[in-house]
């Protein structure tokens, strides 16, 4: 699960109340709100109007709450590989006539897949589902990442600090009949109760500072079960990301990731790496990712991480049987990165100093 922004942003908040008064942001031709990107995959899925036993091609590499919308039409996922620098690899591409589907992932905000994506569909002529939740605002050749894929799907909760929000753009001709259908099923879900943390917001503008304790839904099978199953996207949620400064985001995070990338360059920790060629221009960075090399497990890093009141995770949590067997080596690539979140609010230079404080003693 990754995490989300930690501060509610009030001049943010006051812009969309200004500029839209309690009206709900209303989907366009393109774009379809929904409460959670899982929420989205399933009614894209839902509109292809897929026979139960189509195969959807997948990374190994993914969050296991990628396979709640399938197990629910009864879509059988078929994996493909994907390398430490989350690139495609091609040669784990299945030659499979039954595939109907290809989903791909733009792991945090990172655009380094597109390019595979684009000449895989060229020859294949699947559906291209682009997953792009890690990525709102990030841009691959000066194209917004969500602007790629017969659809895309951006949660956009993972950077601005609202309770959910996650949306569908539809990009091609040939599916743009569906907006309707998928537009029918997002307004159906249910509203998620938002009111307890809009007045805890309210308390903290009052200049009270009360932690904000938002729902992170790690438990899958709960998600699956309970009636949370079908939530539209937070009221709030939409106004907050039709109004947040997205070039402001962007260059926020990417100076803070290469504050880190220097910082980690001049310390030369033995037990970490940074990978380089990661970010391109125009990337908007969810994290930073460190390579941990076998001097120092993965869980004890983020043990020391954590008690120094550094955030740190390990991504994704993998579907049970990727975890089982290892397919395309995707445990391997869990265990061998750690993660630094890099809110755009951060203060760098006390959290730097912190950081290294913290690994200095390792």
């Amino acid at each position: 699960m990754v995490r989300r922004s930690p501060t509610i942003c009030r001049t943010e908040l006051f812009k969309s109340l200004w500029c839209g008064g309690f009206r709900r942001a209303q989907n366009n031709d393109r774009v379809i709100f929904t409460g959670y990107a899982r929420f989205a995959l399933l009614n894209i899925l839902k509109a292809l109007e897929l026979k139960p036993g189509s195969k959807v091609l997948i990374p190994s590499y993914v969050c296991n709450v990628v396979l709640i919308p399938l197990a629910t039409l009864q879509l059988v996922p078929v994996y493909y590989k994907v390398d430490d620098s989350f690139r495609i690899d091609l040669t784990s591409i299945p030659v499979d006539h039954d595939i109907s589907v290809l989903l791909t992932v733009n792991y945090f905000g990172f655009g380094v897949g597109i390019e595979s994506a684009k000449k895989l569909i060229l020859s294949r002529g699947w559906i291209w589902i682009n997953d792009n939740a890690h990525g709102f605002s990030s841009l691959h050749n000066g194209q917004n990442l969500d602007e790629f894929g017969d659809f895309s799907i951006t949660s956009f909760r993972k950077t601005i600090p609202v309770l959910n929000g996650a949306y569908v753009a539809i990009n091609t001709k040939r599916y743009s009949h569906l907006f309707e259908q998928i537009s029918e099923y997002s307004n159906q879900q249910n509203n998620e109760n938002h009111l307890k943390y809009f007045v805890k917001t309210l308390i903290n503008i009052c200049g009270f500072r009360i932690r904000n304790k938002l729902p992170e839904y790690t438990d899958v099978l709960s998600i699956e079960d309970n009636d949370q199953k079908y939530l539209r996207a937070s009221f709030w949620g939409e106004k907050l990301m039709k109004s947040c400064n997205q070039s402001y985001i962007r260059d926020a995070r990417r100076e803070n990731y290469h504050l880190l990338e220097n910082f980690f360059a001049d310390k030369n920790y033995q037990f970490l790496s940074v990978k380089n060629s990661l970010l391109e221009v125009g990337n908007t960075p969810l994290a930073f990712p460190l390579m941990v090399r076998t001097i120092c497990s993965q869980s004890k890093l983020l043990q020391y991480l954590r008690s120094g009141d550094i955030d740190a995770y390990a991504w994704p949590s993998l579907p049970a049987e990727i975890q089982q067997s290892n397919l395309h080596g995707a445990v391997d690539l869990l265990r061998s990165y750690i993660f630094l979140p890099l809110h755009q609010g951060l203060i760098m230079k006390s959290y730097i100093e912190n950081l290294e404080k913290v690994l200095d003693e390792i």
